[in-house]
């Protein structure tokens, strides 16, 4: 079975006016990947508090780990990362989160609040993930070795 590599993200704002720096100079780049995405199904909608008005929060679908990391960790985005506590508040839990879906699946925001919750209370496993401590689609442990990553 294929399945295809999930990454969702949730990170604090520092302060209102970081919040309203760093989506600017993040949009550029994200232009391409977010066009042509339908509203609703990637973002989610009415659910805005003052709490969640201060996060920034993504989902992403990858067909492996090396493009997700090519994607994520250079170029404009890398820049970006560097800065992330620039923008972002360092938070207690972790920053994103990766796992394996189907081709038929949809990916939810529920299914990645629910990830993330996962990988910050139970530590890494196949079914929540980070670069750091990742897992191929069958469960075995994977290393970035070079320009890619190898199952142990």
């Amino acid at each position: 079975m294929v399945r295809r590599g999930h990454v969702c993200s949730r990170r604090p704002i520092g302060s209102r006016r970081q919040a309203l720096r760093a989506p600017a100079r993040l949009t550029r780049a994200c232009e391409m990947v977010t066009h042509d995405l339908t509203p609703g199904r990637w973002e989610e909608q009415g659910r805005s508090t003052v709490e969640t008005a201060a996060l920034i929060a993504t989902l992403s679908l990858w067909t492996d780990l090396p493009s997700a990391f090519d994607s994520i960790c250079t170029g404009l985005h890398r820049a970006a990362l560097n800065r992330r506590y620039d923008w972002f508040e360092r938070a207690g839990h972790p920053g994103y989160v990766f796992w394996w879906v189907t081709d038929d699946t949809i990916p939810t925001w529920q299914d990645g609040v629910t990830r993330l919750e996962h990988l910050h209370d139970h530590g890494y496993a196949p079914y929540a993930f980070t670069f750091h401590h990742s897992f191929d689609p069958a469960g075995t442990v994977v290393v970035k070795s070079n320009e890619t990553f190898v199952a142990l």
